[in-house]
């Protein structure tokens, strides 16, 4: 038997028992014999949800491994004999394909797992703020009881209320809002930023380099994910690979002012989007600066000309913000934030969200970035750290090596100065940006490798590689399965008032207090929990038991009824409904 058979042998086995171990895997309970998943059998909704996901990603992984084994001498013959394969494209046709391929596979994502998924706080901020400009405005008034209904990362300054969340991505949903698919929106960025990271990377390393970045990175699971949320990352991806494209073109010559002006306006877009993201750019900044110093290659006026738009659009457009939010075009929401009766707002004035004051924070700091650098060895593909990296140390490599890895370190070292821990999001999110360079470097690291081994090692790399793609499909399936499933649950804290609207309990105020049992709810956990819309006109009202203080809401809704809504994490991973009960207005004399 041929190796290249034994391959395709192995490759079937391993398909089919697969798909046996998704035929038997019925049983909730057979999952919990795996010690690392034992405590799950406390948690049956958590536990139905997982089973029914590895069930589909072992279904999607013995179908991907047969196709492979089915195609192998297809798949394995460029990595055999590269030579034999020019770098131009295949078509004429490739970027459409790749981009109109990926847009719906991303709204496929949304539509069937994410469409009904709870906003994160982060994201609930800056949906919040998009449906503010949407009404053509940039605040709304808050609520004359304002206490009951504070949330996290939304302002209360001077009676109107305000996300403090960076304003550029509100801005960009605001389009599809009004069309009413504000959905589509994160589908279409990362299938874009997808698109981008191919055009870079045909245009420093090639056509296969940047095809197989783009593909690899199609199917990441750490950007399915992120493809169906509404956070700021997927806009800067793009905004990102858009600056690089244009700085390699820069670098090769191009003159025209316009590039100039575009180059400046993305510049400033990054940071309007997300405020730290610029910190992606600083490698760049010192090449142009150099250049500038030796009046080499730019021309020194239009780079200068794109510094000024750079600077004149951002500090305008953040200015007129600040002014109109806050009073002053120096002071940032944040500030307001902190300085009035906000939510978290003591707390944030003690941890200091940004910098590094002492060395125990250098620690704390240095093991969170490290432990998401490590995270990408699962949100990527066991190994992907290394391969990012590998480029590096080998002997073709290049100063675009160099200056791409530097950029995507400037961000994480961005982040190693921002006090925050993302969440809970699959994967470390804020390096969102950097996927692009991230699989830029990995395809290649792999075809340098090629290069440099005989035909056995080549078929290793090429069965690697099957691998790789294999273990990010069945990925990608899970996380696609397991949310929905989750979703049900998580709404019955997260979207409470429109989950008792479909039980038959309408025109309430539903105030949200703490479970005394479950110590990791405390009031923090329910001011995430407060959501209305903007005019407080909801069917089901959420808002905060404030105890004694709760005749106030009374007496200002009469006509309303009001539960007192007990949220308890551990009944919700337990599948227990949680605890209402009917309060009258004599309960708070």
């Amino acid at each position: 038997m041929t190796a290249s058979n034994r391959t395709r042998a192995l490759l079937g086995i391993a398909g089919w028992m697969a798909l046996a171990g998704a035929v038997f895997l019925k049983d909730p309970e057979s999952l919990t014999g795996l010690p690392y998943l034992a405590p799950f059998k406390e948690f049956p909704p958590v536990l139905d949800a997982l089973t029914a996901s590895v069930r589909w990603g072992l279904i999607t992984t013995g179908l991907s491994l047969l196709m492979a084994s089915l195609f192998w001498k297809r798949i394995s013959q460029p990595w055999l004999h590269p030579d034999g394969h020019q770098e131009e494209d295949v078509s004429r046709y490739t970027s459409w394909v790749l981009f109109l391929s990926t847009f719906v596979l991303y709204i496929l994502v949304e539509r069937l797992a994410f469409l009904d998924y709870p906003l994160t706080p982060d994201e609930y901020a800056y949906f919040y703020q998009a449906k503010i400009f949407a009404r053509g405005e940039w605040t709304v008034p808050s609520h004359p009881l304002h206490a009951f209904f504070r949330f996290a990362f939304i302002a209360e300054h001077d009676g109107r209320l305000f996300s403090i969340m960076p304003v550029g991505w509100s801005l960009m949903l605001v389009p599809a809002i009004l069309l009413g698919v504000p959905w589509v929106v994160s589908p279409l960025c990362t299938a874009l930023g997808v698109l981008l990271t191919y055009q870079v990377g045909r245009c420093l390393y090639g056509h296969r380099a940047g095809l197989l970045a783009a593909t690899l990175m199609a199917v990441s699971p750490f950007v399915v994910f992120h493809a169906g949320t509404y956070l700021p990352h997927q806009a800067n991806l793009v905004a990102f690979m858009a600056f690089l494209l244009l700085f390699i073109r820069l670098e090769r010559g191009e003159t025209r002012t316009s590039a100039y002006v575009l180059l400046g306006c993305l510049t400033a877009a990054i940071p309007i989007i997300h405020q730290i993201e610029l910190f992606q750019l600083v490698p760049f900044f010192l090449v142009f600066a150099f250049r500038l110093l030796k009046g080499r290659v730019y021309p020194r006026h239009k780079l200068i000309l794109s510094g000024i738009v750079c600077i004149v659009l951002f500090f305008s457009f953040t200015g007129l913000h600040h002014k109109i939010v806050s009073g002053s075009p120096t002071q940032v929401p944040f500030k307001v934030y902190i300085d009035d009766e906000n939510f978290l707002s003591e707390n944030f004035v003690k941890m200091r969200p940004f910098g590094i004051h002492d060395l125990f924070t250098l620690k704390q700091r240095v093991t969170w970035t490290t432990n998401r650098l490590l995270a990408l060895n699962y949100c990527l593909f066991p190994l992907a750290p290394l391969f990012m990296f590998l480029p590096l140390i080998l002997r073709d490599r290049s100063r675009w090596d160099f200056l791409l890895l530097g950029s995507a370190f400037s961000l994480w070292a961005g982040y190693m100065l921002y006090n925050s821990w993302g969440g809970v999001q699959f994967g470390p999110r804020y390096y969102l940006p950097s996927a692009g360079i991230a699989y830029l470097m990995i395809s290649v690291a792999l075809l340098r490798l090629t290069s440099r081994v005989k035909d056995t090692g080549r078929s290793r790399l090429a069965l690697f590689l099957v691998l790789v793609f294999v273990y990010s499909i069945g990925l990608s399936t899970m996380i696609v399965r397991f949310v929905p499933d989750m979703v049900r649950q998580i709404r019955i804290i997260q979207n409470a008032g429109p989950h008792l609207g479909e039980q038959g309990i309408h025109d309430s105020v539903l105030l949200l207090t703490p479970s005394e049992s479950d110590p990791r709810v405390d009031i923090d956990s329910i001011y995430l929990r407060t959501r209305n819309n903007l005019d407080f006109d909801d069917d089901n009202l959420m808002a905060v038991d404030m105890g004694e203080r709760n005749g106030e809401l009374m007496d200002f809704y009469p006509d309303r009824r009001f539960f007192l809504y007990t949220i308890s994490m551990r009944d919700l991973v337990r599948g227990k409904p949680m605890s209402i009960e009917e309060v009258k207005r004599e309960d708070y004399p």
